[in-house]
Formats: C-alpha cells, structure tokens, sequence
C-alpha cells in the first residue's frame, strides 16, 4: 500500500509539470485533444513506473555499482518483486500499441519494453538501487504479457483508440516525461512530503 501512495504523491508532483508540457506540445505538434489527453495518461504512468524504481533526479544523483548481470539468481526468493516488476510493464505493453501503429507488432513492443527497462536499469546505477538482470527479464515478460491483453481487448487492434498518432509522438512524450522526472518533479515532489510529513 505504501509504494501505491508514493507512487500517487509523486505522480502528482509529475503532473503539475507533464500536464501544462503535453498541452503545449499538443498546440506545436501533436494537433489533437484526444491524442493528447492519452498521451497525458501514458506520461503520468510512466511517471509513476519511474518514481517506483527509483530514477534518479538531480536532488539525489549519486553512483552506485551494486550490479547483478547472473539471469534467475534469487529470483525465486524475491519472488513478490518479480511478479510486481511484470505487473509494473503490463500497462506499457497494452498502451504502446493501443495509442501508436508502430507498436502493433509482438515483436517491437517487446523490444520497446526491453529498451525501456534497459534504460531503467542502466539509470539505477546513478540511484540507490540495484542494476539487475532479472528486472529487464520480468520488465520484458510483463510487456508481452501486456500486448496479448492489448489484442485481445482490442480485437487484434482492427479497433484503434487513437488514430493519427506517429511514432514521433512517442519519443516527444517519453523524452518530456524522463527530463521533468529528473529536473523538475523532485522539487514539487518534496514540497508535497512535506507538507504530508
């Protein structure tokens, strides 16, 4: 219950800034509301997914090369992590190919959901937190899980949510969410602590 409500507050802190960025990038590029209230919902998950694991920001950047590049080991005994590190991707494997026709394919939102949590990882080393192979292996899995959801909820996609989305729009989202998470959210997000505490 206690990531959950870290998970929100920090949420929060993102959108005060990825809300009034996304809008304005909907008036320069994207040139649709609702493109951009689901791009909005895409950039407050990943928000959240990155204040879950622990992104580094620059209040807290720090190196750290505590590292385990051995596939499965332990992870049987932190088996709970594992199954919420899968839960964490499924909603990336559902919302890729539901908002951008690039990700309609098993194949490259699988390999987006590897990317990302490649990035992840590799941004742990400047955190507290452990780079782990493992992570990119259950990461991967929940992002495939998510994409045989997304078909089957989407009838093999014939259906699409949002039309007229370019692959172009998700790195404009990605890239706007990653650099308020790392330069901007903290400060808000430690205002709102806070003020809770």
């Amino acid at each position: 219950m206690y990531r959950f409500y870290m998970a929100l507050i920090e949420m929060l802190a993102a959108a005060v800034f990825i809300v009034p960025a996304l809008v304005i990038e909907n008036r320069l590029c994207f040139h649709s509301w609702k493109r951009t209230a689901f791009y909005i919902l895409f950039g407050l998950y990943l928000a959240a997914v990155l204040a879950l694991v622990g992104f580094p920001n620059l209040t807290t950047l720090r190196v750290n090369l505590t590292v385990n590049l051995i596939p499965f080991l332990d992870l049987a005994a932190d088996f709970k992590n594992a199954c919420l590190n899968v839960l964490l991707f499924v909603p990336l494997g559902v919302l890729l190919p539901m908002l951008w026709g690039r990700f309609r394919s098993a194949k490259r939102t699988v390999l987006a959901g590897l990317a990302v949590s490649c990035a992840i990882e590799f941004s742990q080393i400047f955190t507290f937190r452990t780079t782990d192979v493992n992570d990119l292996i259950t990461n991967t899995a929940g992002a495939a899980l998510g994409f045989l959801l997304a078909r089957r909820l989407t009838c093999r996609f014939s259906r699409h949510v949002v039309t007229g989305s370019s692959a172009r729009d998700f790195y404009i989202v990605t890239a706007s969410v990653v650099l308020i998470m790392f330069f901007l959210q903290p400060y808000i997000s430690n205002a709102l602590w806070a003020r809770l505490l």
